[in-house]
């Protein structure tokens, strides 16, 4: 389930089909086998004969009969996208699991399935993977063994056709609990992957991400559902009492940008983020070596990494300073003190970004870094987009209406008919938002505004703000699906709108071009879902993982294990032997590393998508 959507998956096949909650229970009285005459009687005829032959043609309903084995033995098993994969030896370990919540299960393949998985390659059908187990000269394995009763392998060795039948019983059975929704290891299709070169393959055949049960995903829908209902999306409480782990928080549940580069990195000159966020503001002349007492405010300091990393870079290049983190999470602003005792400068508050509880004209610097997706916003909705069409069924009506509008226009402008919380309309009207091409229904990020107000008033004249965050110039905020809390993108052009009413003088760039990133460093880009199991997988074998943006050497460097293996030594070295890093992982032995230049995407992450607004308040103004 998605949203509102409901959809069908098949646990033999692995596809997806959208359905209405209405039909899902009509599949559901063909649980035992029905004469269609039994069901569906309150459909219109027309319409269950043409729901009955779909869920025919996708193998949803099975004729008395059928052979649905058979239909499987003529299609092309495809590994999912998301799937990771460990080759040991001769054996083969996944890991699988859906929800963040419960940690993975992890699969050992031995002897026939780990051959069978070795050798699904989204291109060769079922049939002939078969005929490749059969042509090969050792005995199916384990998995064979399992099968046949003592004394039955060798009869089935001297008997081809019995060997065949044996191996393909083993590889349906296989494929089918791999495919099954409790696994979602593979799907199977009707076309080799290369039928999609020049094309795109169905969305069900392409995601990074296993698709959760219906009853999994209950309660979730559930808030959504009623957060969809809600004119304003808050997320305050959350904050104040749904963080509970602060690293947790970023390495699993909203990784941003700056956790990713917390480390020093190729990409960023071998810097981190926050130091080269302070090279870049010195180069800039936002901040003068040697100056004097500057005061630096960041709203939102997440883990307080990048706060720490900040700090640490100006004790050595500013004369004095002073740098406060505000935050209304109670567990972050704790991690946030922690990572902070050293620097008897920097100081943690509580408080809100769209309040700010400070003096006003205070601060020279205002930080804000991949948090104003976090405040507030407005579901709005408008009776008519401007220009588009209108039916008159009166020709008088239409004239009379199209004048007043021009003389609207001439006056004081177009006024649009919008509908939504207090706060948004009186904003809109502030600023004279340009709404010309707003949806029907669109989001506005309010709380970005009111946070927008609160740096003009708390910014001593001449202050900056730096202020970065997921969205776009134009596009309007969409709402994230993959979080367990509600978060929307930017529309920049709005923040830019306001900030020039406010006064300020206003840049807006791509987070790439303001780090000169180097895109082209490729970087591991795996999805949130692939990454902790990824990391499932190289824990067991006693490698760490970390939420980084990894090239393929920090990679390699963390494949090594925590701990230490003994060389062979003579018996008299026996006591104190010889310790050094054991290779945990061998990365060619690892299957599913997506490595892309860091340009396109670095661990799910876009950075093209993530803007930086750039404000200085007037000396005078």
């Amino acid at each position: 389930m998605q949203r509102e959507r409901l959809y069908l998956y098949h646990d033999l096949f692995g596809y997806l089909l959208e359905m209405s909650l209405d039909l899902k229970l009509l599949l559901d009285e063909f649980e035992s086998p029905r004469c269609l005459d039994e069901v569906g009687h309150e459909l219109a005829p027309e319409v269950f004969d043409e729901v009955v032959d779909t869920f025919i043609e996708h193998d949803c309903l099975l004729p008395a009969g059928a052979d649905e084995w058979r239909r499987l033995v003529e299609r092309i098993p495809w590994k999912s996208p998301w799937r990771v994969a460990l080759h040991v030896g001769s054996e083969t370990h996944l890991a699988v699991g859906r929800s963040p919540e419960h940690p993975p299960r992890h699969l050992t393949l031995t002897g026939l399935a780990s051959r069978l998985w070795k050798l699904i390659d989204d291109e060769r059908s079922v049939e002939s993977i078969i005929d490749a187990l059969v042509d090969e000269n050792s005995p199916p394995g384990m998995a064979e063994s399992r099968v046949n009763p003592k004394g039955c392998a060798q009869e089935a060795h001297n008997n081809p056709d019995r060997e065949r039948s044996n191996i393909e019983r083993q590889v349906l059975t296989l494929l089918s609990e791999w495919t099954h929704s409790e696994q979602q290891l593979t799907r199977i299709h009707s076309v080799p992957r290369s039928f999609y070169k020049s094309l795109a393959p169905p969305p069900y055949l392409a995601s990074s991400m296993p698709f959760a049960r219906l009853g999994e995903v209950a309660a979730e829908m559930a808030s959504v559902v009623g957060a969809s209902e809600r004119e304003l999306l808050d997320l305050e409480e959350y904050h104040q009492t749904g963080i509970t782990n602060a690293l947790e928080q970023f390495e699993d549940v909203e990784t941003t940008l700056s956790h990713l580069f917390r480390v020093p990195h190729v990409a960023l000159g071998g810097l981190t983020y926050a130091q080269r966020v302070v090279e870049v503001f010195f180069g800039m002349g936002w901040l003068r070596e040697g100056a004097e007492h500057t005061t630096i405010v960041e709203v939102g300091g997440g883990v307080g990494i990048f706060a720490s990393g900040f700090v640490e870079s100006l004790t050595e290049r500013l004369k004095d300073f002073s740098y406060t983190v505000v935050d209304l999470s109670p567990e972050l602003r704790r991690s946030q003190t922690q990572r902070l005792a050293r620097f008897p400068m920097a100081n943690v508050r509580a408080g809100d970004g769209q309040a700010l509880d400070l003096p006003s004209g205070s601060v020279e610097l205002l930080v804000c870094n991949e948090v104003i997706a976090d405040f507030r916003s407005a579901r709005m909705s408008k009776a008519r987009a401007p220009g588009a069409e209108r039916v008159w069924s009166d020709p008088d009506a239409m004239l009379e209406e199209l004048e007043e509008s021009d003389e609207s226009e001439e006056s004081e402008g177009r006024e649009l008919d919008c509908q939504g919380p207090p706060e948004a309309l009186e904003q809109i009207a502030r600023y004279g938002l340009d709404l010309s091409d707003a949806p029907e229904s669109f989001l506005l990020n309010t709380g970005a505004i009111a946070f927008l107000e609160q740096a003009w008033r708390v910014l001593a004249p001449g202050g900056r703000a730096f202020v970065t965050e997921f969205g776009h110039l134009w596009k309007y905020p969409v709402e994230s699906t993959h979080l367990a809390h509600a978060e929307v993108s930017i529309h920049f052009g709005h923040l830019q709108q306001v900030a020039d009413a406010l006064g300020f003088e206003v840049a807006v760039c791509d987070l790439p071009d303001f780090l000169e990133l180097d895109g082209t460093v490729e970087v591991l880009s795996l999805s949130r879902t692939q990454f902790r199991l990824l990391r499932s997988l190289f824990s067991k074998q006693g490698a760490m993982l970390r939420k980084i943006a990894y090239t393929r050497s920090m990679l390699m460097e963390d494949a090594f294990a925590i701990g230490f293996r003994s060389l062979p030594s003579t018996e008299a070295a026996r006591s104190q032997p010889p310790r050094v890093p054991a290779l945990a992982i061998d990365l060619d032995a690892v299957e599913g590393l997506w490595w892309t230049p860091l340009e396109e995407r670095v661990m799910g992450l876009k950075p093209r998508e993530f803007k930086v607004l750039l404000l200085r308040k007037p000396l005078v103004h």
